[in-house]
């Protein structure tokens, strides 16, 4: 049975896991995408996309998440980017036959620093020190429970039903309550803010209702290069583009194996966005034609029911209002449900993986569990034999641990697993990786995206004003034109198949505008 209260696991539990064993191609970043949202750090490191080997993904789908815990490895990576990187410039220095001194200190200081921190960041290691004997038992026993309610989710058919459920309701939400405010005005653009607050919000609610959910990295990446056109934007306005700490994406020649390191705009002059794009649009896009055909029908009742059904002008716009709407639940189920299975016959290609959501219960149990390890390592941190490396790596592991016991806490309950999605999506600055990519993680992200489901929503508003003299026309051809044309401009041109476009188009506006506001009037580098 499933809890009618389940929470979205929009991450794995990676540092409660046995780390030993983990090899380089189980690593996130060799299923083709690793993004790094550090509250110190804003860069990010973007693998292209590549054809994963069936250990990976077996890996990927069975096992319980990634090699490390999501802080220490992206300390980690930035570490170890860092140290790359001081290496390039040296030998570019060195070539050009400049002084070398300074870079060469750097280098060393960085080679000392990542030597400390491999020395104390073997999350295994460290749980091995700290953990009791109670709660190594107890770790061991919630992690074959979970284990056993993923697996029997994943060969279960109720999981279908829970992506029906989550699509219907979804759009009830979304846009039913959009349509009654319009019926009851009589005015259809005051639908129109009311549909695109609710849609922007709603998102989190779907992915916490489906029992799985089938990722695609393609739609990933491509989420991502909405950061990176947003940021070359800001950066060519402001004139930072040309700075060396803003060449902090890797680009590795697939031919010589150099790596060279280049700024936003450069990565992405470098990469494929029709690739990407075309890599979404079969699981995400086309089937968004369902809502074509179930409008375009509910459109065309009037040719056959009775005139006595729809009575009044007033009954009339009712029950139009009523045909759309259930139409509209129906289709947003199908919908879900066609996405998911484009989805999963689709992870050999794409390196996808099928994760479970985690119940409230399952929470409950998971928070109780990282509380036993944080008492723990409390318990160890505070000894006074510790070296300075020690004390650091225990600092680094308390945090973490604190970071996760806050999140499962919060997803232990449906109103506060709800305000912690929302507090995601309009804070500064994302607490924690892993956030699912069609749900904004930051209010900037939510901002371009409540602009751009709006914007989505006009070709068929706008359509749809001037279809209603047409289907009073007494020429047949003239009535079904204004039955059909509707739908599909809502869905086609730049209507809701493009929402993902528009919403990149508007955050690098929002971007090019602060990079203009930082040319004129100064100030900081963005928080978002």
């Amino acid at each position: 049975m499933y809890s009618p209260t389940r929470t979205r696991s929009s991450s794995t539990t990676p540092i409660l896991q046995n780390h030993r064993g983990s090899k380089p191609g189980d690593s996130a970043a060799d299923v083709g995408i690793m993004i790094e949202d550090n509250r110190q750090d804003d860069s990010i490191e973007l693998q292209s996309m590549r054809a994963v080997p069936a250990r990976a993904r077996a890996a990927g789908r069975n096992g319980p998440g990634l090699a490390y815990d999501a802080t220490m490895e992206s300390k980690l990576v930035r570490s170890r980017r860092k140290l790359e990187l001081a290496s390039f410039r040296l030998n570019q220095v060195h070539a050009a036959g400049g002084n070398v001194a300074q870079l060469t200190t750097n280098l060393n200081r960085l080679i000392e620093e990542l030597s400390n921190f491999v020395s104390i960041a073997d999350p295994a290691q460290l749980l091995d020190d700290v953990m009791s004997p109670a709660t190594i038992r107890a770790r061991a026993a919630y992690f074959k429970e979970l284990g056993e309610f993923e697996a029997a989710v994943r060969a279960g058919s109720a999981k279908h039903a829970w992506n029906l459920a989550a699509g219907g309701a979804g759009n009830a939400i979304a846009f039913g309550i959009g349509g009654i405010v319009s019926t009851a005005t009589g005015n259809p653009w005051l639908g129109l803010p009311v549909n695109t607050l609710l849609w922007t919000f709603v998102e989190p609610l779907v992915s916490m209702l489906r029992a799985t959910t089938c990722t695609n990295p393609y739609l990933d990446l491509y989420m991502v290069r909405q950061r990176l056109q947003a940021r070359a934007a800001r950066e060519a306005l402001d004139g930072t583009a040309g700075l060396e700490r803003n060449r902090k994406f890797a680009w590795t020649n697939a031919d010589s194996g150099k790596t060279e390191w280049l700024n936003a705009a450069d990565w992405l002059s470098r990469t494929s966005w029709l690739t990407l794009w075309s890599g979404k649009h079969l699981t995400d896009d086309v089937p968004c034609y369902l809502y074509t055909l179930a409008y375009g029908a509910t459109n065309s009742l009037p040719e056959f029911a009775p005139a006595a059904l729809f009575g009044s002008v007033d009954t009339a716009r009712w029950m139009r209002m009523g045909f759309r709407t259930g139409a509209g639940v129906l289709t947003g189920a199908a919908l879900q449900e066609c996405v998911q299975l484009l989805r999963a016959s689709q992870l050999d290609k794409t390196g996808g993986r099928e994760t479970v959501t985690k119940t409230t219960a399952l929470w409950q149990k998971e928070a109780a569990v990282v509380r036993l390890v944080l008492d723990d390592i409390d318990a160890r941190r505070n000894a006074a034999d510790l070296t300075p490396q020690q004390k650091q790596g225990y600092a680094m592991l308390h945090r973490s641990f604190t970071l996760w016991h806050r999140k499962a806490v919060a997803k232990s309950a449906m109103l506060s697993s709800i305000g912690y999605e929302w507090s995601a999506m309009l804070q500064p600055k994302r607490e924690a990786i892993g956030i699912d990519p069609e749900v904004p993680g930051k209010r900037l992200y939510t901002a371009a995206s409540f602009i751009g489901k709006g914007l989505s929503q006009l070709p068929g508003l706008a359509t749809a004003q001037m279809a209603a003299e047409v289907v009073k026309s007494p020429v047949a051809w003239m009535r079904w034109v204004g039955y059909v044309v509707p739908p599909f401009a809502m869905i086609g041109a730049a209507g809701f198949i493009a929402r993902r476009e528009l919403e990149v188009l508007a955050h690098t506006m929002l971007s090019a505008a602060h990079g203009v506001a930082r040319r004129c009037c100064g100030g900081h580098e963005a928080e978002d």
